[in-house]
């Protein structure tokens, strides 16, 4: 079932070109596989496939019980010839005579299961345990006024209600943007020094474009489904395709700007120059840890994004 659900996605997404649309669908797909995984868990799956097998099978022949007479003959026919009388089977609801035999219950596949998403959630929350750390302490909050109203007014186009608080701190490699109910972005206390006014504004629109979204749930979300289900390659594959969409359709609000398109594949280049040397917390932002072997589709991509409006969901 989980691999007709990725399989389907995949096709869907070969068919669809929109980079919103395709997160769509991997947001669908993220969704069957919960409920996959809950129907599991409470054992909606084993009654449903039970009721669809009881309605394949025949209902049986009743055949006429011998009466009280014959059974008589036979028992005196038994004892004249000496045969041992073969015990007649139980009616049904009877209860059984004779001791119980003792079932051993098979345990071991539940603990490696259990062992494994133990492990994988580990890695699932210590990241973000870390940006809740990020975002309490040893931390400077923004105070360039222009980069303030301008996240400000981004945040009203894009849809965004709640107000967006940003902070700077020096273990960052780029932007990065988080949190549920207190959307934050994360800056780099370098950022003045490597990107233009421009280029931190484009920069601003895809951070807030992922806020807009909810994408730190849904990844968050994705997250989870992972670690429950740690052994099977697809629920990853299709994490890694989310993760891919959501940033291509993130990338895509940087037609707010003039040639912000352009722009941004500037941005992303200087930004996969400081990448290429591991820095502190650099490796955890909104994409996960493949941003640099997306790096040059999307700087291709950007190039070749056309001049249309862009328009939030």
């Amino acid at each position: 079932e989980m691999a007709l659900v990725a399989l389907l996605a995949a096709w869907l997404q070969r068919l669809i070109k929109p980079s919103l649309w395709r997160r769509t669908i991997w947001q669908t797909a993220l969704l069957g596989m919960v409920l996959l995984l809950a129907g599991e868990l409470t054992g909606v799956n084993g009654v449903v496939a039970g009721w669809s097998h009881s309605r394949k099978i025949p209902a049986p022949i009743s055949s006429p019980l011998p009466d009280l007479k014959t059974k008589a003959v036979v028992s005196i026919k038994i004892l004249s010839t000496g045969l041992t009388p073969i015990p007649e089977a139980p009616e049904l609801g009877a209860p059984l005579s004779g001791p119980a035999k003792s079932v051993s219950a098979v345990w071991w596949p539940a603990g490696i299961w259990l062992l494994g998403m133990l492990g994988a959630m580990t890695g699932v929350l210590a990241p973000r345990f870390l940006f809740w750390w990020l975002r309490r302490r040893r931390v400077q909050a923004v105070t360039d006024e222009r980069l303030i109203q301008c996240v400000g007014t981004l945040a009203r186009r894009m849809g965004i209600r709640r107000p967006v608080r940003m902070i700077k701190r020096q273990s960052l490699a780029g932007p990065v943007a988080f949190g549920w109910w207190r959307p934050t972005v994360g800056l780099p206390d370098s950022i003045d020094s490597h990107f233009t006014a421009s280029q931190q504004e484009v920069m601003m629109a895809h951070e807030l474009a992922h806020l807009a979204a909810h994408d730190p749930a849904w990844h968050f979300l994705a997250d989870l489904v992972c670690a429950m289900f740690w052994w099977h390659p697809l629920a990853w594959w299709s994490r890694g395709r989310l993760l891919c969409a959501s940033e291509m359709a993130a990338d895509e609000a940087s037609r707010l700007m003039a040639n912000g398109p352009g722009t941004l594949a500037e941005c992303l280049v200087v930004m996969g120059r400081r990448l290429s040397q591991p820095v502190g917390f650099g490796w955890q932002r909104i994409e996960g840890n493949g941003f640099r072997s997306s790096l040059g589709q999307r700087v291709q991509r950007l190039l070749a994004m056309p001049e249309h409006p862009w328009q939030p969901w």
